[in-house]
């Protein structure tokens, strides 16, 4: 690709990566006239941008949409994090940015500057801030919603919030997202909703109170201080006793409600009892999702909690996820069934147990579930004899209109689910799953993602069995992932290698882990699959040594012939190409053990980074590149 036709989009993710701000304006004449056009732009901070300035930067963009501002480059360690807040300091303010995001509170220096900025986020609170009241008032979330009253959505971390009284009455908020509150702020919020302090438009709320209690009178002044609110979530929290009753009761008119790692009080340990409460009072839920959660009985019964069977017509979603011990049961998923007929959406944890169905509940069941798109089960150690549950007989589960089909540790291998299905199953995942029974072949004429998980030392052949199997007629396939969760890598059959490539023309993404690949397996790539844009052969060695046989006979036949190409990620043993040193001459010079096991890695890392460099120098079309060593890519290894 000439360096005159880079897309605009791909110029922009380019110019962050430069070290110095000035490099770009000498390369071309076509970029100084594309840079007009740029729209979104993100920095990375270095010292050769801090002394440029940030805004000598950022004037160069007059049509500049989104700002993003990074922290430090990995290599650059040494440079201490008030680095990163000298350089968001700079930010002096905009006029056509509407988007700001920054790792750095100093930005908000120039954001009230930004008359047209629609949506702010300061996702990660600063190290080693020295200023408390800089502090303060940076992140103060009154201050930041009075002053910036165009604000449709805001992010904010470790907020601050006085006593004090805002005037929020015109603030266009509509999504604000607070993480790591704590109590006082909590505290301050509640007051301040309940001293007539309103966000009239806010449609979405999102809370972690870091492990803090969420106080029984919350509800009531969230209720008046957010009322249209439809969608709320809370994460790390400890339940008020009368929270869930407060929901009901003061936030009747909630569509989404979310908990994630959240301890909630109730009268019983039963999950189907607590969706039966909410189905009762918030008639307009489409979405309930629980994630990490806890129940913790209640001490004593309130009288206000009513446990009637009321169906639920418009919910759509439901979520269920990592409840530690209080897994659903069969006569669970029956309750949910009955109480939500309409699903479209349903994720859960499952027990084999509960198949096959007991007669009593099978109509409720397979009807409730005909309609469902997504479907996930996530099954729970099998209890039990597993040979017995290998043979177990289990009637197929028809989901008319399902689409989207995850399932996570099932034995035996779930084509209960799968073959009553196929014809228009898109997407596939299988997680721990075992083989798929010997001789049956599974026909997904619309399947477009297919991901496969294995954890076994027979983990490569489980995921090739699977692979052959399922890719039978699979032509529209585009997404592929097969991971062995081993230690051990082996090798990816050619044959079968051979057979998916001319079966699933259409790849777009490729992602493979703990497979090792010859040069007669990798040289097939070159061929085939013109809208490649993501290979990554990830694991121990998966590709070998890269010399210069690797580079000439592969890696650029590669990255000229797939000009859509833009994420590579290969596992590799060594590099061997000049002028990269080689790990073992390195390993070679080393006496001391304790010296040389520091200083293998530190050179390992240091030789790969600066590989991955030079492959970007070469090929501007490449978003990411990642090259990874024995030691950092793999199972029971560190990666990144």
């Amino acid at each position: 690709m000439e360096i005159e036709n880079i897309p605009t989009e791909v110029l922009g993710y380019i110019i962050s990566y430069l070290e110095s701000p000035f490099q770009y304006m000498t390369v071309s004449k076509t970029w100084k006239e594309e840079i007009h056009k740029i729209k979104s732009l993100t920095l990375k901070t270095s010292k050769a941008k801090v002394e440029y300035g940030l805004m000598n930067i950022i004037n160069q963009f007059p049509a500049l949409k989104q700002l993003k501002l990074e922290g430090i480059d990995s290599k650059e360690m040494d440079i201490t994090s008030r680095l990163v807040d000298d350089f968001a300091s700079q930010f002096m303010g905009h006029a056509t940015i509407i988007d700001i995001e920054s790792v750095s509170d100093q930005v908000m220096n120039g954001v009230f500057n930004c008359p047209r900025l629609i949506t702010l986020s300061l996702p990660i609170e600063q190290m080693g801030r020295i200023d408390d009241n800089e502090f303060q008032n940076n992140r103060n979330l009154g201050l930041i919603i009075q002053n910036l009253p165009q604000l449709t959505s805001l992010t904010l971390d470790s907020p601050v919030l006085m006593v004090e009284s805002y005037n929020w009455t015109l603030s266009s908020l509509k999504t604000l997202t607070l993480t790591s509150v704590d109590r006082h702020s909590l505290y301050n919020l509640m007051t301040g909703f309940n001293s007539n302090m309103q966000l009239i438009n806010l449609y979405q709320l999102t809370i972690d109170v870091a492990h803090h209690q969420i106080s029984s009178q919350f509800i009531p002044a969230l209720s008046k201080g957010c009322p249209n609110l439809k969608s709320l979530k809370f994460k790390f929290a400890i339940l008020g006793d009368s929270v869930l009753n407060h929901i009901c009761i003061y936030l009747p008119n909630l569509a989404q409600l979310r908990f994630s790692r959240c301890d909630i009080p109730f009268i019983t340990k039963k999950w189907s009892l607590i969706f039966k409460y909410l189905a009762c009072y918030l008639k307009n839920l489409h979405t309930i999702a629980f994630k990490y959660c806890n129940i913790s009985l209640l001490g004593r019964m309130d009288d206000r909690i009513q446990l009637g069977m009321t169906s639920h017509l418009k919910l759509r979603n439901l979520k269920l996820f990592d409840i530690r011990d209080e897994r659903p049961d069969i006569f669970t998923i029956y309750t949910f069934l009955c109480l939500f007929p309409n699903l479209i959406c349903f994720r859960t944890d499952l027990d084999l147990q509960c198949f096959p169905i007991p007669d009593q509940y099978q109509d409720v069941v397979y009807q409730g579930l005909r309609h469902c798109k997504v479907l996930e089960f996530r099954f729970a150690k099998l209890f039990g004899d597993p040979i017995k549950a290998c043979q177990l007989d289990i009637q197929p589960l028809v989901c008319t209109e399902l689409q989207h089909l995850t399932v996570w540790g099932s034995k035996p291998f779930p084509d209960f689910l799968i073959l009553p299905n196929a014809a228009h199953l898109t997407t596939l995942s299988l997680n721990f799953t075992t083989e798929p029974p010997d001789g049956v072949q599974y026909h997904l004429p619309s399947l477009k993602v297919l991901e496969i998980k294995a954890i076994s030392h027979l983990a490569q052949d489980i995921c090739l069995n699977c692979l052959v199997s399922l890719t039978v007629s699979s032509t529209k396939l585009e997404s592929f992932a097969l991971e062995a969760a081993n230690r051990s890598p082996d090798f990816f059959d050619l044959e079968i290698l051979s057979n998916f490539i001319h079966t699933c023309p259409r790849i777009r993404s490729f992602k493979t882990v703990q497979f090792q690949y010859d040069f007669k397996s990798l040289t097939k790539f070159l061929v085939v699959w013109p809208q490649l844009h993501t290979l990554m052969l990830c694991g121990q060695r998966a590709v070998g040594i890269i010399s210069n046989e690797f580079e000439d006979t592969f890696l650029f036949p590669l990255l000229n012939t797939k000009p859509l190409l833009h994420t590579i990620r290969f596992g590799v043993t060594d590099v061997t190409v000049q002028p990269f040193e080689s790990t073992h001459g390195i390993r070679t010079r080393q006496v001391d053990t304790s010296q040389y096991d520091f200083m293998f890695k530190v050179a390992l890392h240091g030789m790969f980074r600066r590989y991955e460099d030079r492959i970007r120098q070469f090929y501007h079309q490449l978003r990411c590149v990642k090259i990874r060593g024995p030691l950092e890519d793999g199972y029971g290894s560190q990666t990144n």
